[in-house]
């Protein structure tokens, strides 16, 4: 729970009373740039290191940590304001 978010760096997220087939068209969107040519040679030229994970990869991802037990989510909540 703690590190899911280095599993999905920085998501885009949408409201969710966004149509599905909105949804999706973002989604294949995203996916076509980070495969796009001239947008990979652009993040080398920056040395930026691209590992995109799908919209699909990223909402399992965050339903599953919306599952986390309560009791597991209070001891991270503890450790994190223990931390400060």
């Amino acid at each position: 729970m703690m590190f899911g978010r280095t599993e999905y760096g920085r998501p885009y997220f949408v409201p969710p009373d966004v149509p599905a087939e909105r949804v999706q068209a973002l989604r294949r969107a995203f996916d076509a740039t980070m495969k796009d040519p001239a947008f990979v040679a652009d993040a080398a030229k920056l040395q930026l290191q691209v590992d995109p994970m799908t919209g699909e990869e990223v909402q399992t991802l965050v339903a599953q940590l919306a599952e986390s037990p309560p009791a597991v989510v209070a001891r991270v909540r503890a450790a994190l304001e223990g931390a400060k």
